[in-house]
């Protein structure tokens, strides 16, 4: 990345270029050029004599995908060998300077480049690392047709001659920084192809290299790490509720002390690593900003906790400056951050990236004003008038579940022409980022993103009609079909969702969810007979069969059961284990996909009535260990006290929609407390059976009197994370479930496998 003044010449080009309906297209100049004529052609690919390793592969690239078109194999020389005439030059050597000193005006942007025509020689030139190579992609994809949809996807169009018009056409992107964070991303040949440059992609020298970040954000214990210093210098940590902390929260920002040992910190990556390009001063991934009396005074004099973290930021920023002149410093305005402050104003050589996190509605773009996103678009307006370059970090998947269908074109399509407009420079698009990848159409959405945020102007909707046809063949229409019902269904719901969304009834009903099966079975049906584009089409149809499984699992009505649920079960695990997908949610133990599979051989018989009593209070979590009235017997008439002494006692709960006991929905308060659920499950015989439980946060259960399960713990209840067998006895059992709360969201799931359906819970024999 070159912050000077090139690229703000480029940027300024790209602006007035993009006023314009013509941007990108190429300016005929009268005539037609055949560089190769019935398979055959005469012509050389001419490079500078100190071609850098990245206008060495332009060449290659040039030479390979012309062979594989026409079957004309064009010979790569030095400029210093080249012949008199019927020249592709490429790269900015003596004498293509020589030839081209009337067109250019000033030296190329690091990612910009010119294709011209002048006589029988055609000129592919850059600026560098990646002007030049961008320029061959530009010339294959734009102007022959070339596409690289996947990495296994390509279309090379054939052809036995290769013509070209007369040209001139001068080229940047639109934004600097341009990554779409899918793990079907990161792949360097399909990255630089597709003229992407995030730091996680695979791009080498070769490849033009790409924008260098050290660290990647939350970086603050990194600077100052808490086991190194909080010990002795507790100060250099935030106080939160009057106490000092160096675990799970920040610095503080205003002591002195702090902003010479993260500088010197700085200034040592950027000497160990000299190839940086953006350091990362940014705050850690979760709460706790400083509330000392220095901190509190400038964060309210600021109206904003971004007060002090960017006079931090800046005072790093100001002596970087003087000994790194071309590194940034990169923070985040994230959560407790995302407010601007008033007054403070970020150094020119500081990049603000803002974060579209909460309160945000996903689907929706921009442009529509959704009510869930004007306190962020306000943010990003406020921002524009306190930094000179922002960024974006936006959210292109659900991080609950990444196999979820999540119709959001919408925002994918139109928000990068948004954020061009409100000056934003860079942008990163976090979808599925995990190895193994698989994420519900991310190969689609990181194609599209990779095109608009080269050029936002480009139609959307035509990309991904063209990305679906190229990839899915004659099973397209049905995935298209697929497509438009999902974000159809989306509109009439008028549901808002975001990157943590749960799965929505509204939005996956059991008819739409039925309309899209047989939609990819007429699709597998078209794909029969090629295994590659079957495996595709599966692909894509897995999302479909996760929705199904678990709406199913979590005891929403009209789902699959029994037989139904156990043949979707084996399609998704067969599907799942072809292309080795690794993880279906962001983070935890229940994210492993070997996990979530184990427990798809659990057809289970949700509990959808109980008896509730709560909250008890306890003193600190955990709180299975502290017994209470429940444990000695059910009563429904029984009357208890409860947290802060209110009078408690037994009611009774129905699910309305999903099975999902929901504590929180229920008591006051909630934020630590221990509650039961009692119900009775008849039984027709003397037998053992599993339960299937998840719960937030620990658990213990009874069945007639006796402990069958315990587990004390902090997590989010999801259905069967814990399988364990019970023996029930004919006729009605007692069933007696303990949950305690830790804080936030408080809630229990409980079936019993039954694939016949011959087990029944209620709340009376």
């Amino acid at each position: 990345m070159n912050g000077g003044p090139a690229m703000r010449r480029v940027i300024s080009r790209l602006a007035v270029l993009l006023l314009s309906p013509v941007w990108g297209s190429l300016l005929a100049c009268g005539g037609k050029i055949a560089f190769v004529s019935d398979g055959t052609s005469d012509y050389t690919i001419v490079l500078p004599k100190d071609a850098t390793p990245a206008e060495r592969r332009a060449a290659e690239e040039l030479r390979t995908f012309l062979a594989q078109m026409s079957g004309a194999s064009l010979p790569i020389v030095s400029e210093d060998r080249m012949p008199a005439a019927h020249r592709i030059f490429l790269g900015l050597g003596d004498s293509s300077r020589v030839l081209l000193r009337d067109l250019l005006q000033g030296p190329l942007g690091p990612e910009e480049f010119l294709l011209a025509t002048k006589g029988q020689d055609l000129f592919v030139v850059g600026g560098r690392p990646r002007g030049t190579l961008y320029g061959v992609y530009a010339l294959l994809e734009d102007q022959l047709g070339c596409r690289w949809y996947t990495r296994e996807v390509s279309c090379i169009p054939k052809r036995s001659s290769v013509v070209l018009p007369r040209l001139r056409r001068c080229e940047a992107p639109a934004f600097e920084y341009r990554e779409p964070f899918f793990a079907e991303a990161f792949d360097g040949d399909w990255a630089v192809r597709n003229r992407v440059n995030g730091m996680h992609a695979e791009l080498d020298s070769s490849r033009g290299g790409k924008v260098v970040h050290f660290p990647f954000v939350h970086s603050f214990y990194q600077l100052v790490p808490p086991e190194k210093y909080f010990h002795e210098h507790p100060e250099y940590f935030t106080m939160v509720g009057g106490q000092r902390r160096g675990d799970h929260a920040q610095l503080c920002l205003t002591n002195p002390d702090v902003v010479r040992i993260a500088t010197q910190q700085v200034c040592h990556w950027i000497e160990e690593n000299p190839e940086i390009q953006v350091v990362s001063v940014s705050q850690n991934d979760w709460a706790g900003f400083c509330e000392c009396e220095p901190c509190t005074q400038v964060n309210e004099a600021e109206g904003s906790p971004a007060g002090t973290l960017l006079r931090f930021v800046n005072a790093i920023a100001d002596s970087v400056a003087k000994r790194y002149p071309w590194v940034r410093i990169e923070t985040l305005a994230y959560t407790w951050s995302e407010k601007p402050p008033r007054y403070v104003k970020a150094r020119p050589n500081v990049i603000v990236r803002l974060c579209h996190m909460s309160p945000a509605c996903n689907v929706h773009s921009l442009y529509r004003n959704c009510p869930e996103n004007r306190a962020y678009i306000e943010h990003l307006r406020e921002w524009r008038n306190h930094a000179e370059r922002i960024w974006v970090w936006e959210y292109t998947t659900d991080f609950k579940a990444y196999l979820m269908p999540f119709p959001n074109l919408d925002a994918v399509l139109h928000d990068p022409k948004f954020y061009r407009g409100h000056g934003v420079t860079g942008l990163f698009y976090e979808g599925s980022y995990p190895p193994g990848g698989g994420g519900e159409m991310a190969e689609l959405r990181a194609w599209v993103l990779a095109k608009l945020l080269w050029n936002p102007n480009r139609d959307g909707r035509k990309l991904v009609h063209e990305f679906i046809r190229g990839v899915y063949g004659p099973a397209g229409k049905c995935v298209q079909e697929y497509v438009d019902l999902l974000h159809e269904q989306l509109g009439s719901s008028k549901l808002h969702l975001h990157l943590f969304a749960e799965l929505e009834p509204d939005l996956l009903c059991p008819e739409l969810l039925e309309r899209a099966d047989n939609l990819f079975r007429r699709a597998r049906r078209a794909a029969s007979g090629d295994s590659a584009l079957l495996a595709r089409v599966e692909l894509a149809w897995l999302p479909v069969l996760y929705a199904r499984l678990e709406m199913a699992r979590r005891g929403y009505p009209g789902y699959l059961r029994g037989e139904e649920f156990a043949r979707a079960a084996a399609e998704f695990v067969r599907i799942a284990k072809e292309h080795g997908i690794r993880r279906i949610r962001e983070s935890g133990e229940a994210g492993n996909v070997e996990r979530f599979i184990e427990t798809l051989d659990f057809v289970g018989n949700p509990m959808r009535r109980c008896w509730v009593i709560g909250p008890f209070e306890i003193p600190h979590w955990p709180g299975l260990p502290i017994p209470f009235p429940p444990e000695s017997g059910f009563d429904s008439a029984a009357v208890y006290t409860g947290t802060g002494g209110q009078a408690i006692r037994w009611q009774k709960w129905e699910a309305s929609r999903s099975s999902y006991l929901d504590f929180v929905e229920l008591f006051e308060p909630d934020t630590l407390g221990v509650a039961y659920a009692f119900a009775r499950l008849w039984s027709p015989a003397d037998t053992l059976v599993r339960f299937g439980l998840g719960s937030n946060d620990g658990v213990r259960a009874w069945v007639n009197g006796q402990v069958v399960h315990e587990k004390p713990i902090q997590r989010t209840a999801l259905p069967n994370e814990d399988v364990f067998e019970v023996r029930l006895r004919k006729g009605w059992n007692e069933i007696l479930v303990k949950v305690d709360q830790a804080g936030r969201s408080w809630g229990l799931y409980l079936s019993v496998d039954d694939l016949d359906g011959v087990f029944r819970w209620d709340w009376f024999p």
